[in-house]
């Protein structure tokens, strides 16, 4: 049975954005400043992201969610313009009943600093490619979050373990069939409190919807596919070809700064269905 963490945050491994990193996340968003834009945040916990958010774009209309109720009821006491639910973001049952998440909600842009895990390093299933499929729970978020985007972005702050991890290969491959992804920072053990882990900064960015051609494409099995041309570029902020290569080439850089990135161009037969 699935541990219920509604009012506190037993179970659940939190770690609050510190505030200069919540600006570099909201940064990122590539939006004129002065659009009425919808920006959402599906763990608010401490509202840095959020906060980073209103501070930059005034006019945005801001949403949230979290786990825990006590979490909420003090955000709507400081914040009441915003829009903010009680939700389990992971539950497939708790997002179709939540009015943030249920359907393609069509946010300009989502910024996450999810769960890095659960204690007792618990997996999460979620639905890719028509079959139930193990991931992490920052993985988990980054795929489920992504169907709530419209043709904006997704910004989220992840433990770099993530990308190496073959059990979130799934996920990143799907992913790169509808996204640009890229790590465009690499942090240090010392930048969140009260946690040695090494955490990257990945920008999602929606690929343009190509039309239909009528010509049906024959599927290449994946041990079959050309091998991907990799150009290591350091001092870079490219895009990458798979989690595995873009998280080998920033292990090779200093521990505490992002000086490497990969540049490519691959297709990918992958869809996430969620």
């Amino acid at each position: 049975m699935k541990p219920d963490f509604r009012n506190g945050d037993a179970g659940v491994d939190q770690h609050s954005t510190p505030t200069e990193l919540a600006a570099a996340v909201a940064r990122r968003v590539v939006f004129d400043e002065q659009a009425r834009i919808r920006i959402a945040d599906f763990a608010v916990g401490s509202r840095a992201l959020l906060e980073a958010a209103a501070s930059r774009f005034h006019n945005a209309v801001l949403h949230g969610t979290d786990i825990s109720e006590s979490v909420l009821s003090d955000l709507r006491a400081a914040r009441p313009s915003w829009k903010l639910r009680q939700c389990d973001f992971l539950d497939p049952v708790e997002r179709a009943r939540c009015d943030l998440t249920s359907g393609h909600k069509g946010y300009d842009a989502v910024l996450l600093n999810p769960p890095f895990s659960y204690r007792g390093n618990q997996s999460w299933r979620i639905r890719l490619d028509g079959s139930d499929v193990a991931a992490s729970p920052a993985a988990a978020f980054v795929a489920l979050a992504s169907s709530l985007v419209g043709s904006g972005q997704l910004v989220a702050i992840l433990p770099r373990s993530t990308l190496t991890s073959d059990r979130d290969q799934p996920v990143w491959r799907a992913l790169e069939r509808q996204w640009t992804i890229a790590a465009v920072e690499s942090y240090g053990r010392t930048t969140f409190r009260g946690i040695a882990a090494r955490t990257v900064l990945v920008d999602l960015r929606c690929r343009a919807r190509k039309k239909p051609t009528g010509r049906r494409r024959e599927h290449t099995p994946a041990v079959a596919r050309r091998p991907i041309s990799v150009e290591i570029v350091r001092g870079a902020r490219q895009c990458m070809p798979c989690a595995r290569i873009l998280a080998a080439s920033l292990l090779s850089t200093r521990p505490d700064s992002a000086a490497t990135a990969c540049r490519f161009s691959a297709s990918r037969t992958a869809a996430v269905g969620v």
